[in-house]
């Protein structure tokens, strides 16, 4: 396996990544060989697509090493990002192996026709930094955290918010801008980005995981928050039943 390519590239060169795909293309086709796979960690990534856009490129050199691409998004995701099935399996046919998270998306490429190719595996959790804490104090009231952004449904949070007064949520919420939906609550805590250990403070110091959710493949945040010790209440879909 070639050395991973330095992701701190220079100024000059992102104003011409061109070049720099055309380099990484030429590095690989020359250092790799058929024992080697070369693997896309966001394939089919709306935000890294050009992960998809670099395999085509190696197909189209003959670079002999296997590729192998781990897809993310859900079924009903790719088909909004991507309006059909087609581009979906014209980008697949790139891959020796399709690496999932979950049950879920693994049969639907299998009805794709990838059966094969199909490898299934988990979201991998760091138990030894993500942990319940020691001597924790009870919390005088329920406390209740929601993570995450990806397929989450906040109306029916909102709704869940609203029904139980006598709960306090703390919703992260990252890049995302909750507080008209969520604001007037007395009982909600919301929270922008957040350090690793900040939100493991808060994980740490919640007793239930709580994901509304329209949709899954796998979940780091149904992981970490298992290993806190956090009681889950999720949506049955997707691949949740493969976590919880």
């Amino acid at each position: 396996m070639p050395p991973a390519i330095n992701s701190n590239i220079p100024k000059w060169l992102k104003k011409h990544s061109k070049l720099y795909a055309r380099l990484v293309v030429l590095y690989l086709r020359v250092m790799t060989s058929k024992k080697d796979v070369i693997f896309f960690t966001e394939f089919l990534d709306t935000v890294a697509s050009k992960q998809t856009i670099s395999a085509e490129k190696l197909r189209q050199n003959n670079v002999r090493a296997k590729l192998f691409g781990l897809v993310h998004l859900s079924e009903k995701h790719l088909l909004e990002v991507y309006g059909d099935e087609t581009y979906i399996k014209e980008k697949l046919k790139l891959l020796d192996k399709i690496v999932v998270l979950g049950s879920s998306l693994g049969n639907y490429f299998s009805r794709l026709g990838f059966d094969q190719k199909v490898v299934s595996t988990f979201h991998y959790v760091e138990n030894s930094y993500y942990k319940p804490i020691e001597a924790k104090k009870e919390n005088q009231r329920l406390r209740v955290i929601a993570m995450d952004s990806l397929k989450r449904n906040f109306t029916d949070l909102k709704t869940i918010v609203a029904a139980t007064p006598d709960i306090d949520y703390d919703i992260c919420m990252g890049a995302l801008s909750l507080e008209d939906e969520f604001s007037a609550f007395d009982n909600v805590t919301l929270h922008g980005y957040l350090s690793d250990s900040e939100l493991l403070q808060l994980m740490q110091g919640a007793d239930v995981g709580l994901s509304v959710l329209e949709d899954t493949v796998g979940s780091n945040v149904i992981t970490t928050s298992l290993a806190c010790g956090l009681a889950q209440i999720v949506s049955d879909v997707g691949s949740i039943r493969d976590y919880c």
